[in-house]
């Protein structure tokens, strides 16, 4: 099951297969609800691919996934189905349903291979296995599934520690990606990018013959704040089974809420002043580190034109880190902003929530400076402050950089952002807030 290719292995069937293939198909976000409804036997007289007529040898087969009936040779692919589907294990799918799969599996390939490359002409990393369902980024391009991200565990000889290696194809990059200049300027910018909350990058480089980005971290045995809610481990399974759908989790202990939101809080105002958003924040991209600190990773999404893979009730900033707190206060993600009149918690955490997901659809809507003045962080202390002016540690080149090319992308199309209630968002700038001290109970 090994195949030599010059001095590096390329496995044929070294990951479980059904692990990476749970996450190509559509989850229930993306409109599939359930298991489809099957064609009647008596309704198909013939293969819905081959055209061949079904005899007494050539049987009826239904797929899985689309519910049609196919002969046994169109449909002798089988593949882990999403659980919302209702079904475990290998199931039986047609030639169709199976090409997304195909597809991404030599997306995967291409990416460990360029992977294992990068770790040889490196000479201080090992090669450990690939994490097929560690947070690996799926789109459709044309009809296709394609890879934006793809993760291997690795080792670094030198220091013995396990790392994380996040393989990023940036498809959509806003900036020239053959440009020695612009690329140089774009690792210059993650390098400066240092703070208490925000995960370290170990190492850091561009593949230009390859077009990808190759980014080293240590690995953190606790997983992401999505993990630690839901009481799993990032590696112990397939996704949809870590994080079942409609599942609700305890959430965090309630002491523990206010310091870990302002953590991430203290992270989000750092990259502010750098010029850099994060829409892409959600509890699958805060990792948590030794001593439960709370950190902020894959900021490189913003500058390659990674679009948010999860879309975050309301818009903003501001609405991405009330999901965050949200989640960490109920156990689940936030459907719809009502959902706050249901969740129990401490009621600055609550009263935190009713601000930034208001009844009214015309309230303001608090900025990340204006939650930064809110009494649960101003009473909560956190044991390493963050630097002071972080302005000045980077060049203005470097400031024009972050201008001209974060949370930007060459495709037109861009995730439509929705505020609470469908009402337009007041713009944080022009919104002033005065937090009260009290509370609103429950």
């Amino acid at each position: 099951n090994v195949l030599p290719y010059f001095g590096l292995e390329i496995h044929l069937q070294w990951y479980p297969f059904a692990l990476l293939m749970a996450s190509c198909l559509p989850t229930d976000e993306d409109g599939l609800q359930g298991r489809p409804n099957w064609v009647p036997d008596k309704d198909a007289t013939a293969c819905g691919l081959c055209q061949e007529e079904f005899t007494f040898s050539r049987r009826r087969h239904h797929c899985r996934r689309c519910g049609g009936v196919f002969c046994q040779e169109c449909s002798n692919y089988s593949v882990v189905l999403p659980s919302e589907m209702g079904y475990s294990g290998q199931q039986r799918v047609c030639a169709t349903c199976n090409a997304p799969y195909a597809q991404k599996i030599h997306a995967f390939d291409t990416d460990i291979l360029a992977a294992q490359f990068h770790m040889r002409s490196q000479g201080t990393y090992e090669y450990n296995k690939p994490l097929p369902d560690m947070g690996s980024r799926t789109r459709t391009i044309n009809g296709g599934m394609d890879l934006e991200k793809s993760y291997v565990q690795a080792r670094d000889i030198r220091d013995k520690i396990d790392l994380v290696v996040a393989v990023i194809t940036p498809a959509s990059c806003p900036w020239d990606f053959t440009s020695d200049k612009a690329r140089s300027r774009f690792v210059a910018v993650m390098n400066s990018l240092q703070h208490p909350y925000i995960l370290p990058i170990l190492s850091f480089d561009c593949m230009q013959d390859r077009a990808k980005v190759v980014v080293y971290r240590k690995l953190q045995p606790k997983g992401s704040l999505k993990d630690v809610i839901y009481k799993t481990k990032p590696t112990s399974g397939p996704y949809d089974q870590r994080y079942p759908p409609g599942k609700r989790a305890s959430g965090l202990a309630p002491k523990l809420i206010p310091r870990h939101a302002k953590q991430i809080l203290e992270a989000l105002l750092f990259l502010k002043s750098k010029g850099i958003s994060m829409p892409h924040l959600h509890t699958g991209n805060i990792i948590m580190r030794e001593n439960d600190v709370s950190c902020i990773t894959d900021i490189e999404n913003t500058l390659l034109g990674l679009r948010p893979l999860i879309q975050q009730v309301g818009s903003g900033e501001a609405a991405a880190f009330g999901g965050v707190l949200f989640e960490m206060v109920s156990g689940y993600r936030m459907a719809d902003p009502s959902d706050v009149k249901d969740v129990q918690g401490t009621p600055l955490v609550i009263d935190t929530l009713r601000a930034i997901f208001p009844d009214a659809p015309d309230a303001p809507v608090p900025s990340l400076d204006d939650l930064a003045k809110f009494p649960v962080f101003t009473q909560t202390k956190l044991d390493q402050a963050p630097p002071s002016k972080p302005e000045e540690r980077t060049s203005k080149k470097l400031l024009k950089f972050i201008q001209d090319y974060a949370n930007k992308s060459v495709t037109p199309s861009e995730p439509e952002k929705i505020s609470p209630r469908g009402a337009p968002t007041a713009s944080p700038s022009s919104v002033t807030f005065s937090p009260s001290s009290g509370s609103s109970g429950g």
